[in-house]
């Protein structure tokens, strides 16, 4: 996004009533690209991690634990071999660990991955940052350091 709208805002960097509003529209643009994103099944494979994050903990979340939550909340039909395929996809390992004295494959909370996925799919930013210990990381589109660039060459 930051490629694209550069020359634009090159182009309204004596008109600062105009580089405001592009700036607000591009905001705007952004947040609609991260709603239609998280309205398919990756999305919704990202929403239910961490919603089941926040209530089983970050550590013993499994690839079945996902399909069914899927399945209740968000009314889909969805297997466990297609829930591992999208988290394949989003790059999400899972690893072998014994809990409660059963062995099985959880899937592994990586901070700098989950922080990109958060980034890219949860559309209000502040949800789920009780999730991070480093909270500085994320990266919040309206915050003072986002409001405060500097645009001009």
């Amino acid at each position: 996004m930051k490629q694209t709208s550069l020359p634009y805002a090159l182009m309204f960097k004596d008109m600062p009533d105009v580089l405001e509003a592009f700036r607000y529209f591009l905001q705007d643009y952004q947040q609609e690209i991260i709603a239609q994103m998280q309205e398919k099944d990756e999305g919704s494979v990202v929403l239910s991690l961490f919603r089941l994050a926040q209530t089983n903990g970050k550590d013993f979340i499994t690839t079945g634990m996902v399909t069914d939550y899927m399945n209740e909340n968000f009314k889909k039909d969805i297997s466990n071999q297609k829930v591992a395929a999208l988290l394949k996809g989003l790059h999400l390992r899972t690893e072998k660990k014994r809990y409660q004295g059963r062995q099985q494959r959880y899937i592994k909370w990586e901070s700098d991955l989950i922080v990109k996925l958060h980034r890219r799919y949860i559309l209000d930013k502040e949800e789920f940052v009780d999730l991070f210990l480093n909270k500085a990381k994320l990266d919040m589109t309206d915050s003072e350091e986002a409001n405060n660039l500097d645009l001009e060459v």
